[in-house]
């Protein structure tokens, strides 16, 4: 059996993967997952960001310490900070969507969960009946709105304020041809309720940057709702581009047209067996399950090592590599809330 040492932050150790194990994948019966649990010797050590302490050991060979990126809202130059080179040297391997001078970098999209079953407050990887399996049963095709969006009032960033605005000029013009969904403005128990029932769905990503696609474009293809998309640019590169149509949001008015022209034409109808084909696509090859295992076996055998490894938070190095002008700019600017 292959051990695989599995860093979460702000999870507990109570959690699995099951929500999204494809009882059809082989390579499953041959590993082990010890999500934040301390063991001893491991033959891989993924961390998904930082981890759960602020330092931990195991016995791992260091090429198999692997970094995954999860998150879309970082800066464009965040790895590039002299706490984060530090704390990425950690790591034999780095998975990012982002630029880094780390030397063993893929850049590629962030290695994120499908969210669409998980209720507000409660973790993505608490089991749940809408899971890998009854996700790929879904094929309902009959729709009661016409179009929806689920996106929070979070204000955190320049790209997060145009969105919200981008969402304020739409919600004017279309009235209640949108449902509005999301943290802040209207709270839903799962994201499911709405998409599942939705035949156009809005789908923007916190930037427009390659390989910056995330869960909200997974959610909205496993509840077979046909995706009108802002983010990656490169995005029919992983997915047909007729299973869903592009805008940008910089440009309100053409945004708007195109929208209009889309929610009152057959385009979900007509290209139902791509949504059909992109659901499965999320299901399986772009599964994070899926492609940490193509990690796992990419190498046909595992090298031993003997050596302890051990791996320190982001915040460690930042108290220790940060200077006290940086430090302090940076509680001013969280006392002030300025982005």
């Amino acid at each position: 059996m292959i051990d695989v040492k599995v860093s979460i932050p702000n999870e507990s150790k109570e959690l699995n993967f099951t929500n999204f194990l494809n009882p059809d994948d082989k390579r499953l019966s041959k590993v082990n997952f010890h999500i934040n649990k301390s063991i001893e010797k491991a033959d891989y050590w993924f961390v998904f960001e930082d981890l759960e302490s602020e330092n931990q050991k195991c016995k791992v060979p260091f090429e198999n310490i692997v970094y995954l990126n999860t998150e879309t809202s970082f800066k464009k130059n965040y790895f590039f900070e002299n706490h984060i080179r530090h704390y990425l040297n950690q790591f034999g391997q780095v998975y990012s969507c982002y630029a880094t001078d780390h030397t063993n970098t893929t850049n590629t999209y962030p290695f994120l969960p499908w969210m669409i079953h998980s209720k507000y407050g409660s973790s993505v990887l608490e089991n749940s009946k809408l899971n890998y399996q009854t996700l790929k049963k879904n094929i309902k095709n009959k729709k009661e709105i016409k179009l929806s969006v689920i996106c929070s009032n979070k204000r955190n960033t320049e790209n997060h304020i145009l969105r919200i605005e981008f969402l304020n000029i739409l919600k004017k013009y279309f009235g209640d041809e949108i449902l509005w969904n999301g943290q802040g403005f209207k709270d839903i128990s799962t994201k499911s309720e709405i998409i599942f029932d939705s035949k156009y769905h809005l789908v923007l990503e916190n930037d427009s940057r390659f390989n910056l696609m995330s869960e909200k474009l997974f959610d909205s293809f496993l509840g077979l709702s046909y995706p009108i998309y802002y983010g990656a640019p490169n995005i029919n590169s992983y997915f047909d581009p007729q299973a869903l149509s592009r805008i940008d949001i910089n440009d309100i008015g053409k945004s708007i047209q195109s929208i209009e022209k889309i929610i009152n034409s057959e385009l979900y109808e007509t290209n139902f067996d791509k949504l059909i084909d992109s659901k499965n696509l999320v299901l399986n090859e772009y599964n994070f399950i899926s492609r940490i295992l193509d990690i796992i076996f990419k190498n046909s055998t595992n090298s031993d090592s003997d050596i302890v490894h051990e791996l320190y938070n982001k915040n460690y190095f930042w108290n220790n590599h940060t200077s006290s002008k940086k430090k302090l700019k940076s509680h001013i600017k969280r006392k002030l809330r300025i982005d």
